[in-house]
Order: C-alpha cells, then structure tokens, then sequence
C-alpha cells in the first residue's frame, strides 16, 4: 500500500477539554480522514494571561492543555495572541502563533504534504498564509455565518476578497 497523504488539519472550533462538544462535526472529519491519512491536528487557541474566573470564558480557555489525545486523535493546541475587539488582527496573530508552533516542533510537521482548515477567519487566512510561507496547496472549508455574516466588517471583507484572488 502507497503512503498515506500528509494532512495539516487545521481549525480553532476543534473540540477540548473546556468545549469537548464544540465543533463536534471537525472531529467527524477528522476521525474519517485519520484512517486514510497521516493527519496532524492543530486547534488554536486564543491566549490570555490572566486564569482567574472573573473573566469567564476567556479564563477557561486559558487553561486548556497545548497537547491532548481528544478521543484518539492527537491535538496540539498552540496560543495565538487575541485582543478582544481587535478582530482586524486576528488573522496575523493566527498566522504568527501557527507559525511559532510549526517552527517550535519541526521534526513533527515536515512532512506535510497538503493543508486542510475550517473557516474563513482568522483561521483560512492564516492558513493561506501559512500555505504560500510553505508552498503547500490548501483546502478552505467555509460553512455559512463566516462568509455571511462576518463579512459586515470592512476589513473582514477585505480579507475575504483578498483570499478570493490571493494566489497561492
């Protein structure tokens, strides 16, 4: 049998510790691909310094683990630095903690041969960044609110209509 196709999966909904049930339809695909593929699955996850519960979710998210076994699958779930309602940001923060992640463990991501992700952003744009950084083809999966909805915001649609024409 050939060797199986290196895939770089890629989406901050994947389910964790904290949302074991969020983006539970993320884990359907991957738990499919993961018996053809090589798959590799990084679920970034927003950082945020401060762990004390005063500031809800944000605190939670705080204290999810950088590595888990979610279900069998192998997850690694990098920082990325969000500052709340500075959106416009996000999508280079993505890519900068992506590429930190990447950059911080070599060995296990050489190999990828095609990356896979979910929603248009942050983490599509970073991931077509991070596709032309590596010369790598990607897969954009978009789904609805994030093409329908997010796109009210000017800079937002910026993106979306850069990412239309960027090539890669």
């Amino acid at each position: 049998m050939a060797d199986k196709i290196k895939i770089l999966f890629i989406s901050n909904c994947f389910p964790n510790s904290y949302e074991p049930h969020g983006g539970i339809w993320l884990k359907q695909i991957a738990d499919g691909l993961s018996k053809y593929c090589d798959l590799k699955i990084i679920s970034p996850v927003p950082w945020f310094p401060l762990q004390h519960s005063i500031f809800g979710r944000w605190s939670k998210i705080a204290k999810i683990k950088k590595h888990d076994i979610f279900d069998k699958l192998d997850v690694f779930y990098p920082r990325w630095i969000a500052i709340p309602k500075m959106t416009c940001l996000h999508g280079i923060f993505f890519f900068l903690g992506l590429v930190w992640h990447l950059f911080t463990n070599k060995k296990k991501y050489s190999h990828i041969e095609i990356i896979n992700t979910f929603w248009i952003y942050p983490d599509g744009f970073a991931s077509l960044l991070l596709a032309r950084l590596l010369k790598l083809p990607i897969i954009l999966g978009a789904l609805g609110t994030d093409v329908n909805e997010d796109n009210t915001f000017i800079l937002k649609k910026k993106y979306y209509l850069g990412l239309c024409v960027m090539p890669i």
